[in-house]
């Protein structure tokens, strides 16, 4: 009987008559397994085999001394792979167009705005990344937005001052720019790709300006498939 392993592993090996048993477990393991050959063949049994484990039943054990051991060449290439994935949490994206909170579509008046604020659901947005914006011409001052998103934030809500359409950019380089280029000096960088989520293409053009002054050299894909996109002379 054989046990394989992808570790690296000790062999024991028990011969009976012709029988070869072999076990990369430890002797205990060969022993179950000498049990089970001769409870089930011919080869004499022995009174007791918990007792007479080996002499009785004239097997010779050895240690056969090559072993085998996986190399994780990826992890000894130290290639940093920067997954934006794992950077860049899932957050559902929602709209929030102020229009409807103006007269006419047009006038914001202070009163009534504040008023809205004050009685709107906000929970609705919780755990959420808002675009905040306004999708006619009007003249919105600047503290109407600055109150939408005290709002937002009391609800643990994510706010953002965009159109819909620009939300994942601003959320990349929000999101993005706390890492420090100066950790991937001389580095070997794999930004991954082809993830299970749409991610930004802004996310990809953020990171790869933040690094590309200061990597040896800067990869897309995965480790052991990359496209080249940089490599210091």
């Amino acid at each position: 009987m054989y046990y394989s392993s992808p570790y690296t592993v000790t062999i024991y090996e028990c011969r009976i008559t012709n029988v070869l048993i072999r076990s990369t477990m430890n002797r205990s393991t060969l022993f179950r397994d000498i049990q089970f050959v001769i409870r089930h063949s011919s080869l004499p049994k022995p009174s007791s085999l918990s007792s007479v484990f080996p002499s009785e039943i004239n097997c010779e054990l050895c240690t056969v001394a090559e072993t085998k051991e996986i190399v994780n060449k990826v992890a000894q290439s130290g290639i940093l792979t920067l997954d934006l994935e794992q950077l860049i949490p899932d957050k559902e994206h929602v709209e929030l167009d102020i229009k409807d909170q103006l007269f006419q579509g047009l006038i914001l008046k202070e009163k009534d705005f504040r008023t809205w604020v004050k009685e709107n659901d906000w929970s609705i947005y919780q755990n959420k990344r808002v675009a905040v914006f306004c999708s006619t011409d009007a003249i919105i001052p600047t503290w109407a937005y600055m109150l939408v998103t005290k709002a937002l934030v009391e609800a643990d809500a994510e706010a953002y001052y965009c159109m819909p359409s620009h939300l994942n950019a601003l959320v990349a380089e929000r999101i993005l720019n706390p890492i420090k280029a100066e950790d991937y000096v001389d580095k070997r960088v794999v930004i991954k790709g082809c993830g299970d989520r749409e991610i930004s293409e802004n996310a990809f053009v953020s990171l790869s300006a933040k690094l590309l002054p200061v990597v040896k050299t800067l990869m897309y894909g995965e480790p052991c498939s990359t496209v080249p996109i940089y490599k210091k002379k």
